[in-house]
């Protein structure tokens, strides 16, 4: 069996094993990635793979290079702003709407947590807002 073949089946079956869904779509984006050095690439070059969205994205940024200045707008980050803000923000879907609510969010975030990196301030908002805290 080729190479890619192989590469193919293992991975198939590892997100099987941890029932991981959408195997398919897992898939398509990992073939891709793969052609991507994760170590120099920028945003726009993980927002060009299909399947990888800004969430995604800017969440391995953020958890994988330091001092990065860039947040992962999901269902915690949300609840936390817009109750300090006293809104009902909803995660965008447009890059550059997401761009901006992501400095809104970042700012706060330094506000509130000024001696935690916005990587660390992730963690501790999701166990704030998880019960993990």
């Amino acid at each position: 069996m080729e190479e890619n073949g192989l590469w193919e089946l293992i991975m198939h079956d590892l997100l099987r094993k941890h029932k991981v869904r959408n195997y398919r779509r897992i898939m398509h984006v990992l073939k891709q990635v793969v052609t991507v050095d994760l170590q120099t690439c920028t945003l726009e070059d993980l927002l060009n793979i299909k399947g990888v969205g800004p969430k995604s994205a800017c969440f391995f940024f953020l958890h994988s290079r330091p001092n990065q200045d860039v947040v992962v707008i999901d269902t915690h980050l949300l609840k936390f702003y817009n109750e300090k803000h006293k809104l009902n923000e909803s995660r965008p879907t447009k890059w550059e709407d997401y761009l901006k609510l992501g400095k809104s969010i970042a700012a706060t975030i330094k506000a509130t947590f000024p001696n935690l990196s916005l990587a660390e301030a992730d963690l501790h908002i999701w166990k704030q807002q998880s019960g993990r805290l």
